[in-house]
């Protein structure tokens, strides 16, 4: 594995367990918690199974299980997210709007390096 998809895996690994500590200050369940845990642990795999062939080959064609999970876990806690920014009495208006643009951009922009390795393993395992 380059050590710029190393350095990756640690930063989204980081920003992960981040979030994982907002969600439980802001008193989220448990099984909201092992959910988001759970999307991490699939794309943190699936990185380094497209860098690792063993863990490729291990892996097999869950990659595609772990893709769609992946993908809708973070799209769906993404919208609660923005739901409970609309909420925020202490934001004004146009705060929000920035917030919010800014949390689905910075949240596409750190996950899809993730979920194209995810892709690229199908696609040359001939799962897609």
């Amino acid at each position: 594995m380059p050590w710029w998809a190393a350095a990756y895996a640690i930063v989204l690994g980081g920003l992960s367990a981040s979030g994982l500590i907002d969600d439980l200050r802001d008193g989220r369940s448990r099984m909201y918690l092992l959910t988001g845990t759970l999307s991490t642990v699939f794309s943190l795999s699936m990185v380094v199974a497209y860098w690792t062939a063993p863990v490729a080959q291990a892996l097999g064609l869950w990659v595609a299980g772990m893709l769609v999970y992946a993908i809708g876990w973070d799209t769906w806690s993404t919208a609660l997210d923005l739901r409970s920014i609309d909420h925020d009495p202490e934001l004004s208006d146009e705060e929000r709007g920035l917030y919010g643009r800014f949390g689905v951009v910075f949240s596409a922009a750190v996950l899809a390096p993730a979920y194209g390795c995810g892709l690229l393993l199908l696609l040359e395992r001939g799962g897609v």
